[in-house]
């Protein structure tokens, strides 16, 4: 097997890296708590990785799903406050579903970070459940849609929404670009842990035009399977940056941290506290970019990304406690980084399903398979 990076992904890596590089703090470093941020959102733009993955007839880089998984994973070592994953997402499910006319209406101010977009995906847990939306064939081809959506990711700043709804008629799905500004659409700011803006969508008797329809009932469910996949997968991504720079500020830390006349990472006992991190770091990364693969190939991976999941959520946890247990009542100082890392890493674990969904799923998923071997 080859773990080797390809050029294009090395070069992606490396210019996130500059980006983000003056954002990633050091220990005794007190970390921003805003959000957004906004100076690095213009960077994201200037540079072309705001339009990553967006194809270049709409000014984008055209490149894949682990290239973007990259681009996240250095997102999280600097804890970037910005919409990046959200954005980036519900432009490629609207590239791949949507109509050639949505696709240029709407795909060309998203790669120039002019038009926000964000997608409501997941079910109340963080699952790929029934969505919270219900739609009904209104006059002229288009949807009335009721209902409420929790849990939307930048939802309150976001230009267009991607939204899931289950047809009362067909008890099917399609999918919808939403314009909050649209009579009847009520977005209820949530506080979060870290101070990530999530929102709660409501709609009453919203109606969408056959020009806002990304995916029809035909492709609808799909669309969603399609989308919340990469949602789990990028989250893991996030995840394993976030570990990534807890490690590091923990070894930082415990080199300059002295007791008995010696640094106490010099101690058996830290060292092998580390080394369990380390061990936790590498393999929610190798996870995650064997779920990224096979999603980019195009290969099904209903298991990898469970199992990229339940690695990420575990292993993301078993190292902020790691960090916070050698750091003392230092790592819970709140003019100190790790305290945020800790934040965002707790809830960022639970999105997109927690470890414990991730692995009632991964059951369910082995008695499918053994009960389609055994009736074969």
């Amino acid at each position: 097997m080859d773990f080797e990076l390809s050029e294009e992904q090395l070069a992606v890596r490396g210019l996130a890296e500059q980006v983000l590089a003056t954002r990633i703090p050091q220990a005794g470093q007190m970390a921003d708590e805003s959000w957004p941020d906004e100076n690095l959102w213009s960077d994201l733009t200037q540079t072309g990785l705001v339009g990553l993955t967006f194809p270049e007839s709409v000014g984008g880089g055209s490149l894949g799903f682990v290239e973007m998984c990259l681009l996240l994973e250095e997102c999280g070592r600097a804890r970037a406050r910005t919409p990046l994953r959200d954005h980036l997402l519900a432009a490629m499910v609207i590239d791949r579903f949507g109509p050639d006319t949505l696709r240029q209406a709407v795909l060309p101010g998203a790669a120039s970070g002019e038009m926000l977009l964000t997608a409501a995906t997941a079910d109340r847990y963080g699952g790929d459940g029934p969505p919270g939306l219900s739609a009904m064939v209104s006059a002229g081809g288009g949807y009335l849609l009721t209902g409420s959506q929790r849990l939307v990711s930048w939802g309150a700043t976001a230009k267009r929404i991607v939204v899931f709804a289950t047809l009362n008629q067909q008890n099917d799905t399609i999918c919808l670009l939403l314009d909050p500004e649209t009579e009847g659409v009520k977005l209820e700011p949530l506080a979060t842990t870290d101070g990530a803006p999530e929102a709660d969508l409501v709609c009453d008797g919203v109606q969408i035009g056959p020009g806002s329809v990304i995916a029809g009932p035909n492709q609808g469910g799909l669309a969603r399977q399609w989308l919340w996949e990469r949602l789990v997968v990028a989250t893991c991504a996030q995840l394993a940056g976030l570990s990534a720079t807890a490690l590091r500020l923990t070894a930082e830390y415990t080199s300059t941290r002295e007791q008995f006349g010696r640094p106490i990472g010099t101690f058996q006992a830290v060292a092998m506290h580390a080394a369990d991190a380390f061990i936790e770091v590498e393999g929610i990364r190798l996870a995650m970019l064997q779920a990224a693969w096979r999603l980019g190939a195009g290969l099904d991976a209903s298991r990898e990304v469970s199992i990229a999941k339940l690695a990420a959520s575990e292993g993301a946890i078993n190292v902020v406690a790691i960090a916070n247990h050698l750091h003392g009542g230092v790592g819970l100082l709140k003019d100190y980084p790790l305290q945020q890392y800790l934040t965002t890493t707790r809830r960022l674990a639970l999105a997109a399903g927690s470890a414990q969904w991730h692995l009632a799923r991964l059951g369910d998923i082995v008695a499918e398979r053994a009960a389609l071997e055994i009736a074969a």
